[in-house]
């Protein structure tokens, strides 16, 4: 029998199928077949992709197992914003309202899986979102012990998790509560900095490259309360409830010496406005600093030599980079689906282990479980683009292989890249089938 696992719906829905022996099958995110960067709900295309690519129907299927909890996410969202309400009425209203919407989505969702499903009720299960993402990165690494941390925007509504997985079991240390978000805060200075928000936080990493962290001492204060802790929003840099687009106070905007409200998107957003790079670098290099040094702090409070890493943050290669050189751990596994995607292949981990006696899923050997494209398919699409191509493609043998030959001369056998041409688009096929084309350029 298979288990069936689905990524939470709100966001970049994925699918994924795990066989009698707990390994994956197919795998893959709606987006990818729908052509699309923005989907939300049930992933039929995917669902569809990976019964067809195990011939199965939905009575082989012993599980489906969905990444996300809603009534817990409502009951946290709600929590919160009642504890807001006298401060900032308007926007707690607002913000209950939405998450009743998402909750009765949510709902509506689990009604419509189970009639496709058929069977009892209990065929349909539901898990934690964070524990899903710790289970994406610790099942999918080889380590047999070793911390895990997820942090992701606010994934049923709370920012992260914090665990110690041995064996086949996950172990929860502590959670990190909504607002205390560091990839809720991406998003809001991506959109600060005139990037769309959940989708261009990449080209903030990337800008940061270019800037100078002067503002980094700012960030820093803003992003925790003290030396080594976990992250935490200093409340006086942000509006009464956490609301507004931007959220921030008028504190924020004197400590970066810029005007408020419209007048600071004319100051910041100018392509090549030094205050925008500046304040890219001074954001990614608060980040380095205070994940590095609270996970740090994880590793002599707990002793593991060992790291695992989940939840849309760590799809950011810079802050990773910085994390293995400013802690000492021996190993460190970060998820190459990090995002909510990859909680599709948790989901169904989880289900497989809640049996008891079950050996612990081999490891993740790479993440090729989407369609796959003979080599005379690929030159049709490529012809039909008028891509420049020198050379000819082989009928038959695989497209990517390692030589002594210069990169730009791997992306296929028999090609080489125009010299001034823009990365082919095979190349970027390949670099994951769970992932789009905007992951493999920021990792």
């Amino acid at each position: 029998m298979y288990i069936l696992g689905l990524s939470a719906m709100g966001h970049d829905p994925a699918a994924a199928l795990i066989d009698d022996q707990g390994a994956i099958v197919a795998a893959i995110e709606e987006g990818k077949l729908e052509r699309t960067r923005s989907f939300g709900g049930i992933p039929r295309a995917a669902i569809r992709f990976c019964m067809e690519r195990a011939r199965i129907r939905w009575q082989d299927v012993e599980r489906v197992a969905i990444a996300s909890e809603p009534n817990r996410a409502f009951l946290r969202k709600t929590l919160y914003r009642t504890r807001l309400a006298p401060f900032a009425p308007i926007s707690s209203a607002y913000y209950f309202t939405k998450a009743l919407g998402e909750l009765g989505r949510e709902l509506n969702n689990s009604r419509i899986l189970r009639e496709m499903v058929g069977g009892t009720a209990d065929r349909v299960i539901h898990f934690d979102h964070h524990l899903c993402h710790a289970a994406s990165a610790f099942f999918g690494s080889a380590l047999e012990k070793a911390l895990i941390v997820s942090l992701d925007n606010q994934g049923d509504g709370r920012a992260g998790l914090v665990g110690l997985g041995e064996g086949t079991h996950i172990r929860e240390l502590s959670s990190i509560p909504f607002p205390n978000s560091i990839a809720w805060l991406f998003t809001q200075v991506t959109s600060l900095l005139g990037f769309s928000n959940n989708a261009s936080e990449h080209k903030t990493q990337w800008l940061s490259l270019s800037g100078e962290p002067v503002y980094t001492e700012a960030f820093v204060k803003m992003l925790r309360r003290g030396p080594n802790g976990p992250p935490q929003m200093n409340k006086k840099y942000f509006k009464r409830g956490f609301a507004g687009d931007p959220p921030f106070s008028g504190e924020f905007y004197r400590r970066l010496g810029i005007p408020q409200g419209p007048l600071a998107e004319s100051v910041i957003q100018g392509p090549d406005n030094a205050l925008r790079k500046n304040i890219a670098s001074s954001f990614e290099k608060a980040c380095e600093i205070v994940l590095s040094e609270w996970l740090e702090f994880l590793r002599g409070r707990t002793g593991s030599k060992h790291l695992c890493l989940a939840g849309g943050l760590f799809l950011n290669p810079l802050l990773v980079a910085a994390i293995e050189r400013q802690t000492g751990f021996e190993e460190i596994f970060v998820q190459p689906a990090a995002g909510n995607e990859g909680t599709a292949l948790g989901v169904g981990w989880l289900a497989w282990h809640k049996t008891p006696g079950r050996a612990r899923v081999a490891p993740m050997k790479g993440s090729y479980w989407g369609p796959v494209f003979a080599n005379v398919e690929i030159k049709q699409v490529l012809d039909n683009c008028k891509a420049p191509i020198a050379g000819s493609i082989p009928r038959t043998g695989k497209l990517m292989k390692q030589s002594n030959s210069s990169p730009r001369e791997r992306l296929l056998p028999g090609f080489k890249e125009p010299p001034n041409s823009v990365r082919a688009p095979w190349v970027i096929a390949a670099c994951s089938r769970l992932r789009g084309p905007s992951m493999c350029r920021k990792t």
